[in-house]
């Protein structure tokens, strides 16, 4: 039995399997125990397909509940076992296509358990319902653990725009807002927040069955890229195509600046493997809107596993102008 403290568990754990099979993993969350001297009395939540920065989620004291990744008969937990670069290791040596399950009831219900021990109550901003189960499931693990303590919000947004709205809320945390407040400045953020992503390859998604084979051949033939959003429902949605990366790419700018209506703007970029094309985005987005840097992000592996290596997805919120 060895006992370790790391920032980079995933980091041990591929290490050491490097050397024999480790049997039993236990991971104790050091977020969890330094929030319990931060002061404040609301804790924030997310899931795992929330990006932000390490430094932004630090600043807020974010909370994350994972959901898995696994390639066959393996399973990896996101940001805990598996990095995006070896989620990228094992998407090109492994002969079975990656799947992603959202987090149990039980892994909610002792995150609130756990945090409601240091704070009076807890907010969990989550992963749109309408791509996924895991609001489902943290509603469940409300309800079963302090409904009165404990507000679980749809923010329908993910990736970056999922990280928007968790940012907001942690700022609002930090000016002293109570539980109800703060469900409304989620909701309210998450109405005033976009996602607009480009997808160098059609490939992942006509395996997830979102386009079929026959689109796709035809989509390649003429180079055509579609630019995907979140609609009001909370769906992925199709924003536009255009013919090559590069133009795609630029549409999201000009989204973004269609979507500001020239109001001041919080932007974050997450990108899967392709940090130059997030590059690309980040100058002219700065350009655009007279900002001096963006944020730059890797897209979380279960984002990842839909859209496959080289997508950049942009996040714009309108703040008061």
């Amino acid at each position: 039995r060895v006992h370790l403290h790391t920032n980079e568990p995933q980091k041990l754990f591929a290490r050491l399997a490097e050397f024999g099979t480790v049997e039993r993993t236990k991971i104790d969350d050091m977020v969890l125990q330094q929030l319990a001297a931060r002061g404040a009395t609301v804790a924030v939540v997310t899931d795992s397909s929330c990006d932000l920065s390490e430094a932004a989620s630090h600043a807020i004291g974010l909370v994350r509940v994972p959901l898995t990744v696994s390639f066959g008969e393996e399973t990896f937990t996101d940001g805990v076992d598996i990095t995006p670069p070896q989620f990228y290791q094992r998407l090109a040596s492994s002969p079975a296509m990656p799947k992603t399950s959202q987090p149990a009831v039980g892994d909610f219900r002792s995150t609130f358990q756990r945090l409601l021990e240091t704070h009076e109550a807890v907010i969990s901003v989550n992963l749109s319902s309408g791509v996924s189960g895991t609001f489902q499931a943290a509603v469940a693990a409300a309800q079963q653990v302090d409904p009165r303590r404990i507000r679980v919000v749809d923010t329908r947004q993910v990736s970056v725009s999922l990280g928007l709205v968790a940012e907001a809320v942690g700022e609002a945390i930090a000016a002293g807002l109570g539980l109800d407040d703060l469900a409304a400045i989620a909701a309210k953020t998450s109405r005033e927040v976009k996602l607009f992503a480009s997808l160098a390859s059609l490939d992942m998604i006509v395996r997830g069955g979102r386009v079929s084979p026959a689109q796709a051949r035809m989509a390649t033939l003429f180079g055509l890229h579609p630019i995907l959003t979140v609609g009001d429902d909370g769906k992925s949605a199709k924003a536009g195509t255009h013919v090559g990366f590069a133009a795609s790419l630029r549409g999201l700018v000009k989204r973004a600046e269609r979507f500001a209506s020239g109001r001041p703007v919080r932007l974050l970029i997450a990108h899967a493997s392709a940090i130059g094309a997030a590059e690309y985005v980040a100058e002219r987005l700065c350009s655009r809107f007279g900002v001096a840097d963006i944020p730059i992000v890797n897209l979380t592996s279960v984002l990842a596993a839909h859209t496959g290596p080289g997508a950049v997805a942009l996040g714009v919120r309108r703040l008061e102008g």
